[in-house]
């Protein structure tokens, strides 16, 4: 890192481009930030030596803090907020492997885009998406700005920063410029009532005006006890949709995809570990990451084979049926071979359920395939289970918070 006073000028240098790129894509917005809470006017320039296929020598990225600012002294909006080497541009809603179960969510998604394109009233907005980390909620965010920002209109993207400067306006809020506003990782306002209200009346202003006010949490807002009320009466009198976790074949999709295009040389058997291994996508994502990093520094080559590279720092057992079945067998105090079999004692079937559900949901397994696993059971009956539970996880305080805790303690193991 080098400072030039003279020109007002801070350079930072990566020793290869794959670390710029994780920097400009994860921290980058608050490292700026930080660097202007000291010293302002500063232009950053990020250099990453070693490059990728296609880049010269020292690739140079440099983004003007200027550039980050969301409002002009005269409130209109500021310069465009999508630099276009910012790698979230690429997000696109083609690129957002889905199956079935989040099938809503995308197609809620794309229409927001449409209705904002056209300039028609979004009746719905707030737009709340919430879910898991890792299930896919920035990627979708992402891809719905760049869809209304394609169409010239001015959009902002990103965190908490808009409703930082929303609360600092003069008067006593800004006059909303923008045609849409997306801002994620809204659970991070907890901590401070001041932006809870600032977000209050944001979404009053968007509802006033029709347009499109996107929003991504990792809760249903309803359940966000930190929050005001009054905020989360607003956030739910729009359309609030949940993204899931990416089953076992999107990830398995996700993960031949970038084998695919990066040549990475992963067999079946490689790939399928993996993703049995991670439910979050980021994680998978960090592992052929690590991979790619490793292929592409011909020194290192041979410093380490593909297995221990994928599984880097990982010492727990991945998620399997079997492991499922033996943290429920533990919970209930029965053996994983009573599960597993043919007993219709009361309390073994009621284990034997949660177990055929927790399977279905956390490993990915189809129902022919779960049914193989205990003890070839048919698909009726394996689907019969997992009704019997999401009903009970409903109506029974007691089954949702059993469930809830075995999800937690499976999903430790991975």
């Amino acid at each position: 890192m080098k400072v030039d006073e003279n020109s007002r000028t801070l350079q930072i240098s990566f020793p290869h481009a794959y670390f710029k790129d994780w920097f400009m894509l994860t921290i980058q917005k608050d490292f700026e930030r930080q660097v202007e809470r000291l010293a302002e006017n500063f232009t950053f320039v990020y250099e990453s030596g070693r490059t990728r296929e296609g880049q010269g020598p020292g690739h140079v990225f440099r983004a003007a803090n200027e550039r980050r600012k969301r409002f002009c002294s005269d409130n209109s909006a500021a310069n465009d907020p999508f630099p276009k080497d910012d790698a979230a541009s690429s997000f696109t809603f083609d690129s957002f492997i889905v199956n079935r179960k989040n099938d809503f969510p995308l197609a809620a998604a794309k229409e927001s885009a449409v209705l904002a394109r056209a300039g028609e009233k979004v009746p719905y907005t707030p737009f709340v998406l919430y879910g898991h980390s890792g299930a896919g909620k920035t990627h979708i965010l992402w891809s719905l700005a760049n869809a209304v920002r394609a169409h010239g209109l001015s959009v902002y993207c990103g965190d908490s920063l808009y409703l930082e400067n929303f609360c600092l306006a003069p008067g006593r809020y800004a006059v909303v410029a923008e045609d849409c506003v997306c801002i994620d990782d809204v659970q991070r306002l907890a901590d401070s009532s001041a932006m809870q209200e600032a977000l209050a009346a944001l979404i009053d202003k968007f509802q006033e005006r029709g347009k499109l006010l996107a929003l991504a949490m990792d809760q249903h807002p309803s359940t966000c006890s930190a929050f005001s009320q009054k905020l989360r009466t607003r956030l739910t009198s729009g359309l609030v949709v949940e993204i899931k976790r990416p089953d076992l074949d999107v990830r398995c999709q996700y993960v031949q995809g970038r084998n695919l295009r990066q040549d990475l040389g992963l067999s079946k058997e490689q790939m399928l570990s993996l993703c049995q291994r991670h439910q979050d996508i980021r994680c998978i994502n960090g592992a052929l990451t690590r991979l790619s990093l490793f292929r592409a520094m011909p020194d290192l080559a041979g410093a380490a084979d593909t297995e221990r590279l994928l599984n880097q720092s990982e010492e727990r057992l991945p998620l399997t049926p079997a492991a499922v079945t033996t943290m429920v067998s533990r919970h209930f105090s029965l053996n994983p071979e009573d599960i597993i079999g043919k007993s219709k004692e009361q309390r073994i079937a009621h284990a034997r359920h949660i177990a055929i559900y927790l399977c279905r949901e956390l490993v990915g397994l189809s129902l022919v395939q779960t049914g193989n696993f205990f003890g070839g059971r048919d698909h009726s009956s394996i689907l019969y289970s997992i009704k019997k539970i999401k009903k009970l996880q409903t109506s029974d305080k007691n089954m949702h918070n059993v469930v809830k805790e075995l999800r937690k303690q499976c999903l430790a193991l991975v």
